[in-house]
């Protein structure tokens, strides 16, 4: 009986939660998709060719080897930074001219603690807890913190607990989400619209780099097309 009336408690708040969600109409779902398609229907190698070669198709892989440089970059992907902070910090040349602005805005610690706090994701289990001790005394200690992040209270208090108690991979996790938002609404937006970015965009109008034009020439037509 105590099991059927816990199961039934559980439904109950299952139910309340989902009345109480909030609803998207399906055609504001539709416009989003249809949107999003035409947003990213340039970097779609199955929809856009992609140059010199489409790796899926020719198991070619020098279109990633370009994706990768952080030197030489096409105008498609400084084009594609604007579209999300998630599209500059996935992007290696991205992630660094983002760096070089924070740099230039004294601000530049807020990316430190976001790669670190990914980092510890992959960090082995036996480095978890001097990798936790390091980010904190480093970003978060109120007292010695050689490059400290601005997060609120409710927040500082929480991750300041784990710390002590139970030091983990999630232990930053509400405090590297509050950067991350505090990065999107702000320090990504003026990048944006920075001289930076705009002369980044203005310098990589080329419809090709040099390196994918003579890599073409020695293709076949079949991986050309």
């Amino acid at each position: 009986t105590e099991n059927t009336v816990e199961e039934l408690q559980q439904m109950k708040d299952t139910l309340k939660l989902r009345l109480n969600k909030s609803h998207v109409k399906m055609s504001k779902v539709a416009d989003f998709l249809i949107q999003s398609c035409e947003q990213y229907k340039e970097y779609d190698p199955m929809l856009t060719p992609a140059e010199p070669s489409n790796p899926w198709i020719s198991e070619e892989t020098t279109f990633w080897d370009l994706e990768k440089n952080t030197k030489d970059y096409s105008t498609r992907r400084v084009k594609r930074w604007a579209f999300s902070l998630d599209e500059v910090l996935r992007d290696p040349a991205g992630k660094e001219q983002f760096a070089k602005f924070l740099a230039k805005e004294y601000s530049i610690e807020n990316l430190h603690f976001y790669n670190n706090v990914y980092e510890l994701k992959n960090v082995s289990e036996k480095e978890v807890v001097d990798k936790v001790k390091a980010i904190w005394a480093e970003f978060l200690d109120p007292n010695s913190a050689l490059s400290p992040v601005n997060i609120d209270s409710k927040c500082m208090d929480k991750t300041r607990k784990q710390v002590l108690s139970s030091p983990g991979r999630h232990t930053f996790d509400d405090a590297r989400d509050h950067i991350y938002k505090l990065m999107r609404s702000d320090s990504y937006t003026r990048f944006i619209k920075s001289d930076q970015y705009k002369e980044l965009l203005a310098a990589k109008r080329k419809t090709r780099s040099l390196m994918p034009i003579r890599l073409s020439t020695t293709q076949s037509p079949t991986n050309t097309s």
